[in-house]
């Protein structure tokens, strides 16, 4: 090669991109010639120094500022109050239903006998039969919680105000998962 083709190479060198034997041929030759060697040694610092730089991070207001300096402005939209209302009493409800089901669940299977269980593997009609009943008892079970819960909501909505409900709704939420971290045997989280 001569130093043409390898001034058009060393940018491959440097970035690792040449086969094997094309990067031993271009070192070779940087090594018998002084002008390639040079230009070499420039690229390297070049690259090196530009590796050095920071990278720049645009703030949070960036694109604000670009669509601002092009002449559209994003509408501000206040929140509506059933949507403040929505994430607010979320979460509490989320830890009210949680608690409600997992006690419902626990204190209407936990009655049923582990040896009756086994003894019924045994006889798939049988199990099948007793699988159908415990479905249908925990349905009840399900149910009536969710009726109770209907209820108790319905009169705490319409006789308070925001603050009041999601105060009951923590609350409630709290009281349960103390039950029911409390009892002997209960569920784990």
């Amino acid at each position: 090669m001569d130093c043409i083709d390898i001034k058009n190479k060393l940018d491959q060198l440097l970035d690792g991109l040449l086969p094997a034997d094309q990067a031993k041929e271009v070192r070779t030759h940087l090594k018998r010639c002084p002008d390639c060697r040079r230009e070499y040694n420039l690229l390297r610092m070049v690259a090196g120094s530009v590796a050095a730089l920071p990278l720049y991070q645009p703030g949070r207001q960036f694109n604000d500022r670009v669509l601002a300096a092009l002449g559209f402005q994003p509408l501000a939209r206040p929140a509506q109050a059933w949507t403040k209302w929505l994430v607010g009493a979320g979460a509490p409800l989320a830890a009210l239903w949680t608690g409600l089901l997992a006690y419902v669940v626990y204190s209407r299977l936990s009655v049923v006998d582990a040896l009756r269980v086994l003894q019924l593997a045994a006889r798939p009609r049988e199990l099948l039969s007793a699988l159908c009943f415990y479905a249908v008892k925990l349905g009840f079970a399900v149910n009536d919680a969710a009726r109770f819960a209907a209820g108790f909501v319905t009169l705490a909505v319409k006789t308070s105000s925001l603050p009041l409900q999601l105060g009951l709704a923590s609350l409630i939420a709290f009281s349960l998962i103390l039950l029911l971290g409390r009892r002997t045997g209960a569920a784990s989280y």
